[in-house]
C-alpha cells in the first residue's frame, strides 16, 4: 500500500534550522522514498512499511540529538506524489 506522509519538525531551540536540514538530508539518503520539501513541512511518499520504518528511524535520530523537538505527522493511504 502506498502512503503519503506530511511531517512538520519544530526543534525548540534558537538554532532550529540545522536539525531540520539534517533530518531532510538523512531522508534523502533513502532511495525507496520520494521527498517533497515545502516551506512548512516535508512530504514523503512510498510503500507503507518501508516509509514508516524510515520515518521512525530518522525521527528517533533527531529526537536523540535534540533536547526538545516537536513533530506533527499526517499520514494518508494514497500516493499524492503526482
Amino acid at each position: 500500500m502506498k502512503v503519503s506522509i506530511e511531517i512538520s519538525l519544530y526543534p525548540l531551540d534558537r538554532n532550529y534550522s540545522d536539525p531540520i536540514r539534517q533530518f531532510i538530508d538523512r531522508l534523502n539518503t533513502h532511495k525507496n522514498i520520494e521527498i517533497k520539501v515545502q516551506a512548512m513541512s516535508t512530504i514523503i511518499f512510498g510503500e507503507y512499511d518501508s516509509t514508516m520504518e524510515i520515518l521512525v528511524k530518522e525521527l528517533k535520530s533527531t529526537f536523540s540529538q535534540e533536547p526538545t523537538a516537536v513533530s506533527i505527522i499526517k499520514i494518508v493511504n494514497l500516493d499524492l506524489s503526482d
